[in-house]
């Protein structure tokens, strides 16, 4: 991103946050693997608010960088699984599509 800030006026806007969610559409971000941080661009509008078009910067967390950070607040990571939203029982591969959050279960010490 450093070498080309341009890349961020280049990236498509989309509407996909409000309508889907389904935010993982190559042609739609654009990730600087250096970093390990997604940019895309989103649009909103019809939520009481003036329409509105957003750069989001999403950062993209390792199990490894979660245990990392769990450790250096005193936690501990028992486990991490894929899931659905609001359907946490239910464990997912980490491939499945509808495995789009990750569950993790930490212990104090």
């Amino acid at each position: 991103m450093e070498d080309n800030p341009r890349l961020l006026q280049e990236l498509p806007p989309s509407r996909v946050m409000q309508q889907t969610g389904n935010i993982f559409k190559p042609e739609l971000f654009h990730l600087d693997e250096e970093a390990g941080i997604v940019y895309r661009k989103e649009q909103f509008e019809g939520d009481g608010r003036p329409p509105g078009e957003y750069i989001v910067r999403d950062r993209r967390y390792t199990r490894e960088d979660v245990a990392a950070m769990c450790g250096q607040a005193g936690l501990s990571l028992v486990w991490a699984r894929p899931v659905a939203l609001g359907m946490w029982e239910q464990e997912l591969a980490a491939d499945d599509p509808k495995a789009k959050e990750i569950l993790f279960l930490v212990e104090r010490g």
